[in-house]
């Protein structure tokens, strides 16, 4: 599931964009968690705490805080390489102060339904395009989950269900075609009944993996070696 964070000083305009992207979620049928911050200490102090957020909605004039500076200090300090930032303001002069910051988009106050779904429906036609997510499909509702927040996939027989960080998903499909679909190397498998994502793996073991969770996951011996190249592979290429 996309998380969303809306930080900006005015309760009521944060409300009525909560309701806004509600509205959007339901008729588009595209889930996400919404959090709302009305004043950016909190919201740098969560991030501070390695809470994760997926957009960001930042208003420009935050009481004596300039919400710019503020994109700019999150992505420079933390490093945060997915998290796309649309600026809100009801100003029109900051478009070009925001150039170099090359935010996904700025929306000028109030926002209309059509330019928030207009804007909504780019930033998930983005994410499909770099294939950082994936859709399937349960029982006629679409889910659409962002790939590193999958910890690991569990297969019996034709049902697959993912774990991520944040809640489970269930789909009717084959682990190896679910596998390929994903189309990452970050996904080993371990066993006929379990893939899961290098990046959660805090021990690896010739009988299990244990995630940064403690869940354990045990590795059958017809996959040990593979799993294991790819495993280090992965180390590899993640420290260089």
């Amino acid at each position: 599931m996309f998380s969303i964070a809306i930080c900006d000083d005015e309760s009521i305009f944060c409300q009525n964009l909560k309701e806004k992207l509600n509205k959007y979620s339901f008729f588009e049928n595209n889930e996400f968690e919404l959090t709302i911050y009305t004043d950016y200490k909190n919201l740098v102090k969560d991030i501070e705490n390695l809470i994760e957020y997926d957009l960001l909605f930042l208003d420009i004039e935050l009481g004596d805080s300039d919400g710019i500076e503020i994109g700019k200090y999150l992505r420079r300090k933390f490093n945060i390489k997915k998290l796309e930032i649309i600026y809100v303001s009801g100003k029109a002069t900051y478009a070009i102060d925001l150039f170099k910051n090359r935010p996904f988009d700025f929306l000028i106050k109030p926002i209309t339904d059509e330019k928030l779904f207009s804007v909504m429906t780019s930033y998930f036609k983005q994410c499909d395009e770099n294939e950082y997510s994936i859709i399937f499909k349960f029982k006629s509702i679409l889910h659409r989950v962002m790939k590193d927040k999958i910890m690991f996939i569990k297969s019996d027989k034709r049902i697959i269900t993912v774990y991520s960080n944040q809640k489970t998903y269930i789909c009717y499909d084959k682990l190896t075609n679910f596998v390929n679909i994903l189309n990452d190397s970050k996904f080993i498998r371990i066993h006929k009944s379990y893939a899961v994502n290098a990046e959660y793996i805090e021990k690896f073991s010739r009988s299990d993996v244990v995630l940064i969770n403690g869940i354990e996951l045990p590795i059958s011996q017809q996959y040990l070696k593979k799993a294991r190249s790819e495993y280090l592979k992965f180390m590899g290429d993640k420290f260089e």
